[in-house]
């Protein structure tokens, strides 16, 4: 199956999805072609439809995401993945470690 890429009203892309999502979108007047396959074609009973390469959401969609990480013990703990502590951070806790970095407004 081939992808046709989605993007939002504002031009962003979104994501991509199959041919035969893309061609319900459209003819449910929820999406544009923006961009069609030169010479391929969806053929229908009563219809003909340009084979659609990238399409535009009518609507705007909102798309939540986080500016930083969320805190946690594992993304604050100094030395590797494992937990393991480097020397110079054996004097310090764990909480005293995490304020440092909090004030010193790096990410964890």
């Amino acid at each position: 199956m081939r992808d046709t890429l989605v993007l939002n009203a504002s031009f962003e892309p979104l994501s991509t999805v199959t041919l035969n999502r893309a061609v319900v979108l459209v003819l449910q007047d929820k999406a544009v072609v923006e961009q069609s396959h030169p010479e391929l074609r969806v053929r229908a009973a009563t219809m003909e439809l340009p084979m659609p390469r990238v399409i535009r959401l009518c609507r705007y969609v909102r798309v939540p995401f986080r500016r930083h990480a969320p805190w946690s013990r594992r993304g604050c703990w100094p030395g590797t993945s494992t937990g393991a502590r480097t020397a110079g951070s054996a004097r310090r806790p764990w909480t005293t470690y995490c304020r440092g970095l909090r004030a010193a407004g790096t990410p964890g």
